[in-house]
């Protein structure tokens, strides 16, 4: 018998796994960089990157810390979309396989190294992962930068490190304020020095995000005014408006948001909801928060907030899972902490059977993941017919002379297309007069009438029945010159 043969068997490192894991998020998120422009945020923070660095302040409804932080790339690659949406989109990609690593630290400091791992890759190589943590958006940039003050806020220097990403944390996501607000206020009496600082800099960044707009777009904050206002004073009340949107806030974060962090399907979505959220708090309550590097009550006080005022929000199903993946670290944290308080429950009672049913779930989860997120990366490499029909309107009509503003659901890709100022639709649909006043203050006379959405049948009429020469004209997508009075 040879002495390797007596050796006893290494077990398998985790990082090893890990890097497995990243690599093959990597290659898939670099499989669809892409020159083109899309109809998504990307476009919104290319633009005010652009107009940054042509030394004009952008305006639009979000922050100004991701276009900021572009602008240094924009300064190497010149301001040709084509060429920047390229090399911003690998950038990303690095920055978000930097969050996926600091997002395991987080997870790891609460489980065991195959608990913490089987979460993770769940995660990253699921729909949340390969949905959200891909082109040019602020969710890569705002989970590594969550992750980071998690690691860092537990006091000296590294207090003072988490208060400077905090700042910027906040620059680059303007509706994490609540959740950095809560941590540090809950702070300030331990770590003056650092939580004092990361409060002028989250005041300092929410003041650049409304000194910058929105001025054109129509803000989140009128969307969600167009709701209360709206409805608050109809039929119901206020207090019926408001119990209405937050029923709806739960079952869109409930069954879409939440779970889909880990689960990308309906089925078991609530239960698997519930385990998120019962286990961040859980995690909060064994204690975790009292040892070495753990999850502390501020970060999870934080959160909590965060996700409770999330369900006053107007939000879509579509984008309910992207307003959760900043805090993913917490809520991923809360429950491979629950499932490892688990099986060392277990092993006190000298069983092995719920350790092992523990450990498959995890790893089903990890393969579920991994074959969702496959299947939804297969579907989105192609736009559709009505996307396509949209930029190839806009190709014909940059042909044509045309002077703005223009008129579009999508005014950051008209603006970028077309090469003149374009403006958003109003929120809501608005009567004919309220379209007539809107227009008429911007001297708009150039509308983009599209198949993108739903909605809009005031304007669309109204464009109708004022339409004057047809700039393009290609499947649902119409661009028109409007025969108005300010227009003559």
């Amino acid at each position: 018998m040879t002495p390797e043969s007596t050796s006893p068997r290494r077990p398998v490192d985790e990082r090893i796994l890990l890097a497995v894991v990243l690599v093959v998020f990597a290659v898939l998120q670099l499989a669809q960089v892409s020159s083109s422009l899309e109809l998504g945020n990307g476009t919104y923070y290319l633009r005010d990157a652009i107009a940054f660095a042509d030394g004009d302040v952008a305006r639009s409804r979000y922050s100004p810390g991701l276009p900021v932080l572009l602008v240094p790339v924009l300064w190497l690659t010149g301001s040709d979309p084509a060429a920047s949406t390229v090399v911003i989109e690998i950038l990303m990609v690095a920055v978000a396989v930097a969050a996926l690593v600091l997002t395991h630290r987080v997870v790891r400091r609460h489980a065991s190294r195959w608990i913490a791992l089987g979460v993770v890759t769940a995660f990253a190589l699921g729909q949340a992962g390969l949905g959200f943590l891909r082109g040019i958006n602020a969710e890569p940039v705002s989970l590594a930068l969550v992750a980071g003050v998690v690691l860092l806020e537990g006091g000296g220097r590294r207090g003072l490190a988490a208060a400077l990403l905090t700042g910027v944390a906040v620059a680059v996501r303007i509706a994490l304020a609540p959740f950095f607000g809560i941590l540090w206020l809950l702070r300030l009496r331990r770590r003056p020095q650092a939580a004092s600082l990361a409060l002028v800099l989250v005041m300092l960044a929410a003041g650049a995000h409304f000194a910058t707009g929105p001025v054109a777009d129509p803000s989140y904050v009128e969307i969600a005014e167009s709701i209360y206002d709206g409805e608050g004073g109809g039929s119901g009340g206020p207090v019926v408006t408001i119990a209405r949107q937050v029923g709806e806030g739960i079952v869109t974060f409930g069954r879409y948001g939440v779970p889909r962090l880990v689960w990308p399907f309906r089925i078991l979505a609530t239960p698997i909801g519930l385990v998120l959220a019962i286990g961040t708090l859980a995690a909060m309550a064994w204690g975790l928060r009292r040892r070495s590097g753990g999850l502390r009550f501020p970060v999870v006080a934080g959160a909590t907030v965060y996700l409770g005022l999330l369900l006053l929000w107007p939000i879509r199903v579509t984008e309910a899972v992207r307003l959760v993946v900043p805090v993913a670290p917490v809520l991923l944290a809360g429950l491979a902490g629950t499932l490892d308080r688990v099986v060392s429950v277990d092993d006190e009672a000298g069983s092995s059977r719920l350790r092992q049913l523990v450990y498959g779930l995890v790893a089903v989860m990890a393969v579920v993941g991994l074959a969702a997120g496959l299947s939804g990366f297969v579907q989105t490499r192609a736009p559709s017919a009505v996307e396509s029909d949209f930029f190839q309107a806009h190709r014909m009509a940059a042909a044509r002379t045309l002077e703005g503003p223009v008129v579009s659901r999508k005014p950051a890709v008209t603006e970028l297309m077309l090469g003149v100022p374009a403006i958003g639709y109003p929120a809501g649909d608005p009567t004919v007069d309220d379209l007539e006043r809107y227009a008429a203050a911007w001297s708009a006379c150039v509308f983009v009438v599209d198949g993108l959405g739903q909605g809009d049948e005031n304007l669309f009429a109204w464009v109708d029945a004022n339409a004057g020469d047809i700039l393009a004209a290609v499947g649902a997508t119409r661009i028109v010159v409007v025969d108005a009075p300010w227009c003559r």
